[in-house]
């Protein structure tokens, strides 16, 4: 439903995806959801043809999708969060521009058991991997054994900071499945900016995931709504030993702060 004021704001965070960016945003516009919602295309200085397909989509949906194009590229975090802050909706989605919803009805779903439930601050869902260059899925995680505690219809958020901060499951939450109240991240960075703005970071969901379940009950959905794409350049899965490395230990500078304050 197209409106100019939505009750849900689906962000999408891209840099140099012309081959993807159709896709995700095609499985977007694919949502049977009956309560009105926009797409924002937050396009970080893309250098390929990646703007120009952001640019055709929003003058074909002009009511329903905002494509911003950054004056210089803020990198993903700073992208992402940036996103947040100039989204309309109360609550936020995420598909990366990699990326692409499999089940149309995810955000009415979603946006119904939030709007019902004001104890609930994330809703999120089952996941797999998507393999392009062989066209195949696979399985993320077994929901069995010691692990499916953490993935009950509703838990109480408190219990799962320290799974989430301790990357028991990688990720316990996978943000492009999800919903979650926007009020909760923009109080967040405005009272912990560090987590969200020090330009050492090389993620964004694990301290969203976290603040979301310090203030809240989060839900889980058993069915599958998300194929995740890895490929070389994913931004967890590098394969150049230098770039692997910072990323991984903006992950634990990002732990650390995160226990300090949680």
């Amino acid at each position: 439903m197209q409106t100019n004021h939505p009750e849900i704001t689906v962000i999408v965070a891209t840099y140099n995806q012309e081959s993807t960016i159709a896709r995700t945003i095609d499985s977007i516009l694919k949502q049977k959801c009956a309560v009105p919602y926009e797409i924002l295309i937050a396009d970080d200085c893309s250098t390929d043809r990646t703007s120009q397909i952001c640019h055709n989509y929003s003058e074909l949906y002009p009511q329903l999708i905002r494509h911003i194009r950054r004056d210089h590229n803020l990198g993903l975090v700073a992208n992402y969060i940036t996103s947040i802050q100039e989204a309309n909706g109360r609550f936020i989605a995420d598909c990366a521009g990699d990326d692409f919803w499999i089940c149309p009805s995810k955000l009415q779903q979603q946006y119904d058991i939030l709007s019902k439930n004001s104890k609930i601050s994330l809703v999120h869902t089952a996941w797999q991997y998507f393999n392009p260059s062989k066209n195949t899925t696979s399985p993320s995680h077994t929901l069995s054994g010691k692990y499916s505690n953490y993935f009950c219809k509703e838990t109480c958020g408190k219990d799962l900071i320290v799974p989430i901060v301790a990357h028991k499951v990688k990720p316990l939450i996978h943000l492009c499945t999800a919903m979650y109240r926007r009020d909760i991240v923009i109080k967040a960075i405005n009272t912990y900016p560090d987590l969200f703005k020090s330009p050492w970071l090389t993620c964004e969901d694990i301290q969203i995931t976290t603040v979301l379940a310090a203030s809240g009950n989060i839900a889980y959905l058993p069915e599958i709504t998300l194929n995740y794409t890895v490929t070389p350049n994913t931004a967890s899965n590098q394969q150049l030993p230098q770039t692997a490395f910072s990323f991984y230990y903006g992950i634990i500078l990002l732990t650390k702060l995160l226990q300090k304050t949680y």
